[in-house]
């Protein structure tokens, strides 16, 4: 078994004697998985399900450890599928499926709003870590519209008909989370003119 709570758990009063993650610690572990996952992402391999959930963090040892790699169940497609835009790459389909796991989080009672600033600050570290390796202006705006193309892509996996709860429910998130990804992009260090379609 591998060690560690994930760090979707650290948020609540602490998890077997550990301190709950603060915005240093958030950005130090942020910055550690860019950084391992750079070596994947540079052979055009993406992780396919990143998110705070899926990763293991101990403070007692200070490891991190990634898990659960691979398309999620509910993702909808194959891993790289370039689908969801021309030229995107494996560090935007991880950074957008990040965005977009962050943003449309909105179950849980009382503490949905501290998971979704988790969720949420991890994802723009995240972002911001990668964003440092690009060398131009240029760059860092193209990495973050592809990462925009796959949020709009995983977005529009949301548009099911009205005709059901389900579908009422979908539209519902959808709405909720393309303001949340707006925001936590005007938020990056570099905001190049980035707009979600509404469909």
């Amino acid at each position: 078994m591998t060690p560690g709570t994930n760090l979707d758990r650290h948020n609540d009063t602490g998890v077997s004697g550990d301190t709950v993650v603060d915005d240093a610690c958030l950005q130090a572990v942020a910055q550690a998985v860019v950084t391992a996952l750079r070596l994947c992402w540079a052979r055009g391999i993406s992780h396919g399900d990143l998110n705070i959930a899926n990763i293991l963090f101990s403070h007692v040892d200070r490891t991190l450890s990634l898990v659960d790699v691979g398309v999620p169940a509910d993702h909808g497609c194959e891993p790289n599928d370039r689908s969801k835009g021309p030229g995107v790459g494996p560090a935007a389909e991880d950074l957008g499926y990040l965005f977009f796991d962050a943003a449309s989080q909105i179950r849980g009672g009382w503490a949905a709003g501290s998971r979704y600033q988790l969720r949420r600050d991890f994802a723009r570290h995240a972002a911001n870590a990668a964003l440092a390796d690009c060398a131009t202006p240029q760059e860092k705006a193209r990495l973050l519209q592809e990462i925009a193309a796959c949020t709009q892509w995983h977005l529009d996996l949301l548009a099911l008909p009205l005709s059901s709860p389900r579908g009422i429910w979908c539209r519902v998130v959808r709405s909720l989370a393309r303001r949340r990804i707006a925001t936590l992009i005007a938020g990056i260090d570099l905001t190049p003119a980035v707009v979600l379609r509404d469909t």
